[in-house]
């Protein structure tokens, strides 16, 4: 007898149809376009170098890429992967455009991020600054955590003011035997932040805030789109651990044995095509936003030839075509 709930092995029968699924798709996370993140070389070089860098209690790595590269993707799950490692630490996440007014945290820093923007004397300014600074430490003395790790997204919106408020937080969290270790992702308009500042006299910001400067690259290499691919065929779910993404776009091809991580050859030949260049790993690689656009593409269409009962042939050339821009490196 069939021990799980009642509910659930209908769930699980809905899901058996295709008109169910074909219904459902805007609730899959490929369609959302959230909701899942992709292992990429690049990531888990940064994760190397951030873990590298919190065992040894030091803040300062900025990571630049041109936009489109998932560089906010990436934060959410470079962000949760020191949490899971670091008992030690606590983990927030920020951005320069954060407008949040549910999370206590969001709400707090966005409240600092106004008040700075105003014209206001050097004692709200300060005030504003020991408000921020009291938050992060609370948040580690309730987690009995000896460092605070912040995660910076477009840091290059930041200004001079800002950057130097932060440097001031994290001096009075030192003052009180709490670190805080700072990781800034931006675009390549971030990678001159820290020169300037250095120009401009504002040596304890470049020595705090922008000690290293790591490249965020897209996808490089057939290999590494192969990977990308195969996580598709596997870990990435939904609704459950039965329905891998590419199963529920073409249920039929994957039971018969085919697999996304197969199209890797013909899709990297239609992106090297696209974008005009040889077949050979690239230097900074396609970025990752026009990456899974195309395999967006080429799963509903997966969909529909199921719908149609014809058989999965993918049009790469086609789906780059529909969903990317002029450049795509």
């Amino acid at each position: 007898m069939d021990g799980r709930p009642p509910e659930r092995q209908g769930e699980e029968k809905m899901i058996e149809d295709l008109a169910y699924r074909v219904a459902m798709q805007a609730r899959h996370p490929t369609v959302l376009r959230f909701g899942y993140v992709l292992r990429t070389e690049t990531i888990k070089r940064a994760d190397d170098f951030l873990k590298n860098w919190v065992e040894l209690g030091k803040g300062g790595l900025v990571f630049s890429a041109p936009s489109r590269m998932g560089k906010t993707y990436a934060v959410r799950q470079l962000c949760a992967s020191i949490e899971e490692e670091f008992p030690h630490v606590v983990c927030v996440s920020i951005s320069a455009e954060t407008q949040s007014r549910t999370d206590r945290f969001e709400r707090t820093y966005t409240t600092f991020l106004q008040q700075l923007r105003k014209d206001d004397a050097n004692r709200q300014r300060s005030k504003s600054c020991d408000v921020f600074a009291n938050h992060l430490l609370s948040l580690c003395r309730d987690a009995s955590a000896v460092h605070c790790v912040v995660f910076l997204d477009e840091a290059q919106k930041f200004s001079e003011l800002q950057w130097n408020a932060l440097y001031i937080a994290l001096n009075r969290l030192e003052r009180n035997e709490c670190g805080m270790l700072v990781y800034s992702f931006g675009n390549e308009e971030l990678r001159n932040r820290g020169e300037l500042f250095m120009h401009a006299g504002s040596q304890g910001i470049e020595g705090r805030f922008f000690v290293k400067l790591l490249d965020f690259d897209g996808v490089c290499t057939r290999q590494e789109l192969r990977d990308l691919l195969k996580q598709y065929d596997g870990e990435l779910q939904f609704p459950d651990h039965l329905w891998p993404f590419t199963r529920y776009f073409a249920r039929s091809a994957y039971d018969g044995g085919w697999r996304l991580e197969q199209e890797a050859d013909a899709f990297w030949s239609a992106l090297c095509d696209y974008a005009g260049v040889p077949e050979t790993p690239l230097k900074r690689g396609f970025r990752m936003q026009w990456i899974t656009d195309s395999i967006h593409f080429v799963f509903k269409d997966c969909l529909r030839a199921e719908k149609e009962a014809r058989g999965v042939a993918p049009e790469w050339a086609m789906a780059i075509e529909r969903t990317c821009p002029m450049k795509i490196v």
